[in-house]
């Protein structure tokens, strides 16, 4: 319940964004300037709706996932006073995962227990919670180097392999950072961004485009309101298929991203965020003359919300 409080008061917040007052002087700073020693700890929720089917054969059977977790971020090295970028220590610090399979059956996995049937989830979960890792930011806000991800893919078990520096890279960029926010931003400045995210069957890349929408003054701080919509290219992979495979074909039937964030201009950080994201793949399998279509539909929602700040 909390959750979906915290949802709807952001929400309420982003609508309120809509009557924002026009920006004074020289604009907003929406680059990283921080301060070594600041922290913030965000509350991270996402729920996935997945829904498959083989055409002609199957119903469609969808499953959910839950997470919810909270994550810990601390300014570590700045390049100096009122310079922009720097190196962050990222923890997540629990993590909470509830599934509900295509039968309905649910399961709620946190780290804790002894049931044979979640240990792979909990050896995932124990892996990555608690392990900090360091995250150099460039004075645009684009996410560099992570370290410390390759102890937690050790301890993950034949999950870890997923955990590369891409997965956490793209955490960090959902947190604290506004990639490419520019200086002296106003009312209805737009910037764009590319980056290349990681799936489970291959890459995604992201064309993002960002709009200043409006500054709002909340609890006594300037909030600038952004949009990001960002147009998803699928690119599978193919490089476990054996060379003598029947032949496969991906086709992207659907892939949309679009974000709202609020921008603490003070602190120069995320406030808070909401995004959904929809991608649909059809994969095609021709085998002894006959082709078989598989569809993927993924459907995932994920707001970020700060909880404290030091």
């Amino acid at each position: 319940m909390k959750h979906r409080l915290n949802r709807i008061v952001f929400m309420l917040i982003l609508a309120a964004g809509a009557a924002a007052r026009a920006a004074d002087g020289d604009g907003y700073d929406l680059r990283p300037i921080w301060t070594e020693g600041q922290v913030s700890r965000y509350r991270i929720t996402q729920t996935e709706l997945t829904v498959q089917q083989i055409q002609g054969m199957t119903e469609p059977a969808e499953s959910v996932v839950e997470l919810g977790g909270e994550v810990t971020w601390q300014i570590i090295k700045t390049p100096g006073p009122g310079q922009s970028g720097g190196t962050a220590r990222m923890t997540l610090d629990k993590l909470t995962m509830k599934i509900t399979d295509p039968s309905g059956t649910k399961l709620e996995v946190d780290g804790r227990g002894s049931d044979p049937a979640t240990e792979g989830l909990r050896t995932w979960i124990n892996a990555i919670t608690g392990a900090p890792l360091e995250v150099s930011v460039g004075p645009d806000g684009t996410i560099g180097h992570v370290s410390g991800f390759k102890a937690i893919q050790d301890k993950a078990g034949p999950a870890g392999e997923k955990l590369d520096e891409s997965y956490f890279q793209e955490i960090a960029m959902d947190l604290a950072v506004l990639v490419g926010g520019p200086a002296g931003a106003k009312p209805g400045a737009k910037w764009s961004e590319q980056h290349d995210g990681s799936h489970r069957m291959g890459i995604i890349h992201f064309d993002s485009t960002y709009n200043l929408t409006g500054v709002e003054k909340i609890a006594g701080i300037d909030v600038a309101m952004i949009n990001r919509n960002s147009k998803m290219t699928f690119e599978p992979d193919m490089s476990d298929v054996p060379a003598n495979a029947p032949p496969i074909k991906v086709r992207t039937v659907k892939a949309t991203q679009s974000s709202q964030i609020m921008f603490d201009t003070t602190r120069h950080e995320v406030v808070g965020s909401n995004g959904d994201q929809t991608l649909e793949l059809e994969i095609s399998l021709t085998l002894g003359g006959r082709t078989l279509v598989r569809t993927n539909k993924e459907v995932t929602s994920t707001q970020v919300l700060r909880i404290s700040e030091e």
